[in-house]
């Protein structure tokens, strides 16, 4: 199978009418079988994010089981709007957040569900993945407080991290690179000593509290 499909199910385990929730790279999607055709969908709702295998699944028609949107599997097109209907009676007796929240819910626009490409071989299942979805994204940088950080310098400690390299080797921290720039460079009417930002290298004027690029703080 070419580049972009993902094996996510055995055909026998899903027969007609049924609907199965699969997961790849840490995402989930529902398989459904209709008419012994195979379709597969983002497992939440557009509307609302509530898990849509939960729902009711009738003939091509999947209903979100909290808002009561409908969608068709085939297409993804959104067939029926949220209903989320609460008697006058009970809506008198609940606080007012949750009213609020009650109303925020329904203006929520509702949008086309996500569906995929499938394919049947070889007694499974396939469905074809955008390469943002076939590979798990890397763990973002993480900046340690600044008084963790200051300690983090003088014990000569990297200052970024991700989770999976917390305890990396000590390295010798880079000292600031400083020169000055006469008007010919910046426009400026005076020599101003420039020096670099430690957390992305844009280059600032000597003062700046903050950098103008990625805005981490340089105090």
């Amino acid at each position: 199978m070419e580049l972009g499909w993902v094996d996510v199910a055995n055909a026998k385990d899903i027969s007609k009418g049924k609907m199965k929730l699969v997961g790849s790279e840490g995402k989930k999607y529902v398989i459904v079988n209709v008419n012994g055709r195979f379709y597969a969908f983002n497992d939440r709702c557009p509307h609302i994010n509530a898990p849509l295998h939960l729902g009711v699944f009738e003939g091509k028609t999947i209903e979100c089981p909290l808002c009561h949107a409908r969608y068709d599997v085939t297409s993804g097109k959104k067939l029926s709007d949220p209903k989320i209907d609460i008697p006058e009676e009970i809506m008198k007796k609940l606080p007012a957040d949750f009213l609020k929240m009650y109303r925020m819910m329904n203006r929520i626009e509702t949008l086309d569900l996500h569906t995929y490409e499938t394919k049947f071989k070889s007694g499974k299942v396939f469905i074809k993945l955008s390469p943002s979805e076939m590979f798990k994204t890397p763990p973002p940088m993480v900046h340690p407080p600044p008084d963790e950080l200051a300690k983090m310098f003088e014990a000569g400690a990297p200052t970024c991290h991700t989770p999976s390299h917390e305890h990396a080797e000590k390295v010798k921290p880079a000292q600031p690179i400083r020169h000055t720039l006469s008007q010919s460079n910046f426009s400026v009417s005076r020599k101003q000593t420039v020096k670099y930002c430690w957390n992305c290298g844009n280059s600032i004027l000597e003062g700046a509290r903050f950098c103008d690029r990625c805005g981490i703080s340089l105090v």
